[in-house]
């Protein structure tokens, strides 16, 4: 149930955005240098190198605007990094 209500909040807003000009973006989700400042970052091996995990499509949107597209949208995975906690705290 929660995919089916997922899919059918996602085609909709697809389809509104769609019919009122915006184009949907696909930003990149690895990227090869961290984000700038540097904390809390996912790093993963990718092809022998270290890459991190982009942690928000906006920068992409942003310059998506700057270059003319005048409404972008994205639905996809933002990711955020924590601390781990030490042992025994909540």
């Amino acid at each position: 149930l929660v995919f089916e209500v997922q899919t059918t909040v996602e085609r909709a807003m697809r389809e509104w955005w769609g019919a009122h000009g915006f184009l949907e973006l696909h930003s990149p989700k690895l990227r090869s240098t961290p984000n700038r400042s540097g904390r809390e970052l996912f790093t993963v091996d990718y092809v022998d190198r270290a890459a991190y995990l982009a942690q928000s499509p906006q920068f992409y949107n942003q310059m998506a605007m700057s270059a003319g597209f005048d409404a972008v949208f994205e639905i996809g995975p933002v990711v955020r990094a924590t601390r781990p906690r030490p042992a025994g705290r909540a």
